[in-house]
């Protein structure tokens, strides 16, 4: 067991399996949110000059969202990746290795040496790590900059987290999370010194990001007359039937899919035998603080808009802090303690090389990707240009938006979204869509063209008929 000690192996390891896994990745197509919001919004700084003022961007480009992500992505486009997909995907997968190397030193800081090269391995073989490494948005980035708050909060080094903290309210508005339980935090844990001069110095450089954020939302709302993006705020919602599903499937992707239900559940159980057999816990600060930011951040999911890769920023301290727990009951036989980091870390991995869904939670987009590229090539031999396309969300984009990849020439085709099939002479339905986007009673008056496969992925081009 002497090897786990080792103080950088591990992080070196994490490097090698995010750059091997990532490299024949960075040249693929732009698709979802890199298409739809992140890359023309990075693409239009870099033309007109990187900036992090409000206004700087038209809303429709930024939607609203703090700029310093932007910013930086737009300063690498400008000036090195230029037009090239893959010198763009450089950047994320840069910020992904900074991610790794901050995750290990925090841990290696806040429980030991031993946990931290565990948890790096873990997290850099997590499918939706590997998913995100690449992908030109804002999750890793937010994650870099949480932990990089939490370790100042925790050291007690109050000018480093008024820095990182503005700069984590500067990158998106969900770092308020993390800002109010450190504020919170802070306020329980020193109420008994409110006379002092410190207390008050403190509590005012813990505050600067809020006032960092809120000098941005007034000069936001100088320049648009709105605080918000106003579709983000149609997203907020108490339905019961919608606050439901968000709750299960935040749930699931967090502390269950993908092999994470053995981390989570060992933790559980080595919590309660802590607690059954009143045993000392170490680290105890880290984990009640870890386990307020889980119940903040699951709350504040809930209640906006959610997909997947959401999750992401917490996920880190998710697993270390399980794994904190767990190693506080490790037997004395080290074949069990070796043992069960070989099990997390391999059904970890067996999930990111078999599993594959439909977003960039996960390495399933590689594939569909692949599939979108042969359905652009074959319209683009059969000259449909002047045809009218009924497509989803991803395929659209690809047929539509030149930049993100998939069009071998400057022509584009005509497309629309699904559902409908009305006034189209083709329909594009693929396994990213959603079952109501291509109706039964719809797909009973198309002709089936053409299929494509490429493993667990496919796509159909349907001719509708007369």
């Amino acid at each position: 067991m002497k090897l786990i000690k080792h103080p950088w192996l591990f992080l070196l390891l994490s490097f090698a399996i995010t750059i091997a896994v990532k490299i024949p990745h960075l040249g693929l197509p732009f698709f979802n949110d890199e298409t739809f919001s992140y890359y023309p919004a990075i693409l239009e700084m870099a033309k007109t000059g990187p900036g992090m003022m409000p206004g700087i961007l038209p809303i429709i480009l930024s939607k609203g969202h703090p700029l310093f992500f932007y910013f930086l992505a737009s300063l690498w486009v400008k000036y090195i990746a230029g037009n090239s997909i893959a010198l763009t995907h450089v950047f994320p997968l840069l910020i992904a290795l900074f991610a790794l190397f901050v995750f290990h030193r925090f841990a290696k800081r806040h429980t030991n040496i031993v946990l931290a090269n565990i948890a790096v391995v873990l997290l850099s073989v997590k499918t939706m790590f590997l998913a995100q490494a690449s992908l030109l948005l804002p999750e890793i980035f937010l994650f870099c900059l949480f932990m990089l708050c939490f370790d100042a909060y925790l050291s007690g080094n109050y000018k480093l987290y008024a820095l990182f903290g503005s700069l984590m309210m500067l990158t998106k508005e969900t770092g308020a999370v993390f800002i109010m339980v450190f504020g919170i935090s802070y306020l329980i844990e020193n109420y008994r010194n409110i006379k002092t001069r410190k207390f008050w110095m403190e509590i005012t450089m813990l505050a600067i990001p809020v006032f960092v954020y809120g000098i941005f939302l007034i000069l936001h709302y100088s320049r648009f007359g709105v605080f918000f993006f106003s579709e983000h705020l149609d997203y907020i919602t108490v339905e019961r039937f919608k606050v439901l599903y968000k709750s299960k499937s935040a749930f699931s992707t967090l502390f269950l899919k993908h092999g994470r239900n053995i981390v989570f559940f060992s933790g559980i159980i080595a919590l309660s035998y802590l607690l059954i057999r009143r045993k000392a816990i170490e680290y105890k600060r880290f984990l009640i603080l870890s386990l307020f930011i889980l119940i903040s951040f699951f709350i504040f999911t809930i209640l906006n808009f959610y997909i997947y890769r959401y999750v992401f920023p917490v996920m880190g301290i998710m697993l270390l802090a399980s794994l904190a727990l767990v190693q506080q009951v490790k037997t004395k036989y080290q074949i069990i303690n070796i043992g069960y980091i070989a099990i997390i870390v391999a059904v970890s991995g067996y999930y990111t090389a078999t599993k594959r869904g439909q977003s960039d939670a996960d390495l399933g987009y590689v594939q569909f990707l692949k599939v979108h590229k042969q359905m652009v090539e074959y319209c683009e031999q059969q000259g449909w240009y002047d045809q009218e396309f009924g497509a989803g969300y991803n395929m659209v984009m690809s047929m539509r938006d030149n930049f993100a990849g998939y069009l071998n020439t400057d022509k584009n085709f005509r497309m629309h979204h699904l559902p409908g099939i009305k006034d189209r002479n083709f329909i594009m339905y693929d396994s990213t869509c959603w079952p109501y986007e291509m109706p039964k009673e719809e797909r009973d008056k198309l002709e089936l063209v053409k299929r494509f496969q490429y493993k667990k992925h496919w796509g159909e081009i349907y001719k509708v008929r007369e």
